[in-house]
């Protein structure tokens, strides 16, 4: 396994910016998030050459220690709908996608095959392929997994395909990508993380600042005395150490949005709860008035006859307000069963 190897933050992959604004649960310090072109601190560790190396070879087995053998292809602008590819790499004839999601998101195929369409442009304009050829061209071998540690409850290791986005139309499936979903909060997939002590590191002190914070520590707090637990414990001892303000930024930016989507969700389940809840009551009260007016009905028609069961079902089954208005009207006025039932 590659040792660890500090290495200077990466910089942005651009210098465009869009922000989002974002209040905290603290409403007396507003913040401002940049969600589209921030790096996250799963990008800033894994696009050092060792790491990505290092989770290659927990990942497939080898026990590749030449960094050279690894070349970083990581997309350095905008590629689609302001999204960017976190990690991605070529080891040997193998172009691996590596990608960060702390909310679960089963269109991650179609981001793949944005992204390895503009990796393997950029691959065959590097090596100067000619795709008009009339030899077959040789190209590496697709690898892509999105690591996930978002909050809802997801298995260690799921397939995303884009063939899912598909209509279920029998026809043959031409195109496919596949994406391997690995979570990767602490505790789940224990071997790789065994393989991986970077990745261990990482989900640990992700789950350290989400402990703090689930405790009542302010999101800043939490964040800052994880990190000293943390450099106390030699769990990415090195990295936090030199880089302590861009990963207090970056968690910021991370945990605060993480916040932000769950305070969304629960204010669109309140209100839904709330629209069913008086949605019932319209209902409930709706019917109430049909029943009493199919009642009434009935109480008329006995003091005139014995009612056939069959119109009897037909009064109880009706729900519209005016057919029962004027059948009360004609109850109210026949002499007879029969009067009635002609018509009604």
């Amino acid at each position: 396994m590659a040792k660890f190897k500090p290495e200077a933050l990466t910089e942005d992959k651009t210098a465009d910016e869009t922000y989002i604004s974002f209040k905290p649960a603290d409403d007396r310090n507003p913040q401002t998030l940049n969600r589209t072109y921030k790096s996250s601190l799963f990008e800033q560790i894994f696009n050092s050459k060792s790491e990505a190396l290092s989770l290659y070879n927990a990942i497939n087995g080898t026990d590749y220690t030449d960094e050279t053998k690894l070349n970083i292809t990581t997309l350095g602008g905008v590629l689609f709908m302001g999204y960017k590819n976190d990690v991605s790499f070529l080891v040997d004839s193998m172009l691996n996608l590596y990608e960060h999601q702390s909310t679960y998101n089963p269109n991650m195929p179609v981001r793949g095959l944005l992204y390895f369409s503009q990796l393997y442009k950029n691959y065959i304009d590097e090596n100067g392929l000619d795709v008009y050829s009339s030899a077959r061209l040789r190209l590496p071998k697709a690898q892509y997994y999105v690591f996930y540690n978002g909050t809802s409850k997801q298995p260690d290791r799921q397939i995303l395909k884009l063939s899912d986005s598909y209509p279920d139309d029998g026809c043959d499936i031409h195109l496919e990508v596949s994406a391997v979903m690995l979570n990767i909060n602490f505790g789940h997939n224990k071997d790789l993380m065994e393989k991986c002590k970077t990745l261990h590191d990482y989900a640990l002190f992700v789950q350290k600042v989400r402990d703090y914070i689930n405790m009542g520590y302010q999101q800043a707090k939490a964040v800052e005395k994880a990190m000293n637990d943390c450099i106390h414990d030699n769990i990415l001892k090195d990295f936090l150490i030199r880089n302590q303000t861009e990963v207090k930024t970056m968690l910021f930016d991370e945990f605060g949005w993480e916040m932000h989507k769950q305070k969304v969700l629960e204010e669109e389940k309140a209100r839904g709860h709330a629209e069913g809840r008086a949605e019932g009551r319209a209902e409930g009260r709706a019917e109430g008035r049909a029943e009493g007016r199919a009642e009434s009905i009935l109480d008329l028609l006995t003091d005139i006859g014995e009612i056939p069961e069959t119109i009897k079902d037909s009064i109880l089954s009706q729900n519209d307000s005016d057919i029962l208005k004027r059948w009360l009207k004609l109850a109210a006025r026949a002499n007879t069963i029969e009067d009635f039932i002609t018509r009604m």
